[in-house]
């Protein structure tokens, strides 16, 4: 409803269930987080504002713990063309196994 920041706090204070990253591992946590993510950077994306963008996937990021399944998730691929078509450094975000060098 356009309240990004409280959205924001309420997801970045989401605790993910330690289930999640024992048996099936980390892309069971992209599957069942990967689209309300998105949906918030995608809100800031419109918004224009980059920072709270990549705020929001560095928290994603943090909660998967996988630079393989970060680099497979929605939000990871949108952040980065959203930084490419805006000519922004995406070294911070950027998973160690993706190989594009751009």
């Amino acid at each position: 409803n356009g309240e990004l920041d409280k959205a924001k706090a309420k997801l970045i204070s989401v605790s993910v269930p330690r289930e999640l990253y024992k048996g099936i591992g980390t892309s069971a946590i992209v599957q069942e987080y990967d689209a309300m993510y998105l949906a918030l950077i995608n809100a800031y994306i419109k918004e224009g504002d980059l920072d709270e963008a990549e705020e929001v996937g560095n928290a994603f990021r943090s909660k998967i713990n996988n630079d393989l399944s970060w680099k497979d998730a929605s939000s990871y691929q949108t952040l980065k063309q959203a930084f490419k078509k805006r000519g922004r450094d995406f070294s911070a975000l950027k998973s160690e196994y993706d190989r594009d060098r751009d």
